[in-house]
């Protein structure tokens, strides 16, 4: 694979090659759901095995093995740090933008500060959190649970298009260069900015009429974008990442989601069956 100039594209159901070189399976960390401990349908849908990479600090990667659950966890956003979203609607989170963790405490600002608000267990009591997304130059989205309200800082054409929208965000990405990519409620999405390749990607598939159910863009232009019928690309990413592709390819997984954080950070969560099925 080339992680320069290569798309990769692989329906969920079929191998990919394996001549990635070895990687030292110790900076990986694996964490998977114990069968029948899920509804099947959920289980299915954003899988119940994960692997990650987190090379910010050893208390970054540690807070996240605590913080995280396949059983309990419903979304997970990368960037300097993180932010685990529960089922429940609380969240977890390490070094988020300060106007991010001020309004997890319940102060909704929107201003543009950047800053870091060290590890904090759980949102304040009462704000729910349905969804988040972190991004480069202190860029989030976050959806609370009340009325699907939504607070961000982002560049003031995402601004625009999510006002002049009549669909709420259901899914957003944040890129390098201020781009940014929008899925909304309806099914429509909208983009500015973005690689190139995701961009001839979309277009490609919109021939297809192909529906995008979910897409992360990291800080360097690496990218995963996912279908409904669940068939995915993926371009730009590390030689780490590119090899747990593989070994979850070889296990028959069938991969759900990949997000992107700084220093070539990553979390990818995917789909095995319980072994005896």
């Amino acid at each position: 694979w080339s992680k320069a100039d290569t798309v990769v594209s692989y329906p969920s159901s079929t191998s990919i090659p394996t001549s990635i070189a070895g990687i030292p399976v110790s900076a990986l960390n694996d964490c998977t759901l114990s069968p029948g401990s899920l509804a099947v349908q959920q289980e299915w849908d954003r899988g119940n095995t994960a692997a990650w990479c987190l090379l910010q600090d050893p208390r970054y990667s540690s807070g996240f093995a605590s913080d995280f659950s396949p059983k309990n966890s419903a979304h997970v956003a990368l960037g300097k740090g993180y932010l685990v979203v529960q089922d429940d609607q609380s969240c977890a989170h390490w070094e988020v933008p300060s106007a991010l963790a001020a309004n997890l405490q319940g102060g909704y600002t929107t201003s543009p500060t950047q800053g870091s608000s060290g590890h904090k267990p759980t949102s304040a009591p009462g704000v729910g959190v349905r969804y988040c997304v972190l991004g480069p130059r202190g860029r989030y989205f976050l959806q609370l649970a009340e009325g699907g309200r939504s607070i961000w800082v982002g560049p003031p054409t995402f601004t625009e298009a999510l006002r002049e929208s009549q669909s709420l965000a259901r899914r957003v990405a944040f890129g390098p260069n201020d781009g940014w990519f929008i899925i909304f409620e309806s099914g429509t999405v909208s983009w500015e900015n973005i690689p190139r390749r995701l961009h001839n990607q979309i277009l490609k598939r919109a021939t297809d009429d192909a529906l995008v159910m979910d897409v992360s863009i990291g800080p360097k232009g690496e990218f995963f974008v996912i279908y409904h019928d669940f068939t995915w690309n993926v371009a730009g990413i590390s030689d780490v990442l590119a090899r747990k592709i593989d070994e979850v390819h070889c296990e028959r997984g069938k991969i759900r989601s990949i997000s992107f954080g700084a220093y070539d950070s990553w979390f990818i969560r995917y789909y095995l069956e319980p072994k005896g099925w």
